[in-house]
């Protein structure tokens, strides 16, 4: 349902903001890795 994308993309987003909050250096090298 929608509703239940929307949590998973809330929840994706928070645990993506707890890495870069953690790991900068890891998560900036991730997303310019080719």
């Amino acid at each position: 349902t929608w509703l239940f994308i929307k949590d998973a993309i809330t929840i994706a987003c928070s645990a993506y903001q707890s890495a870069v909050m953690y790991r900068p250096d890891y998560a900036v090298n991730g997303f310019k890795a080719p």
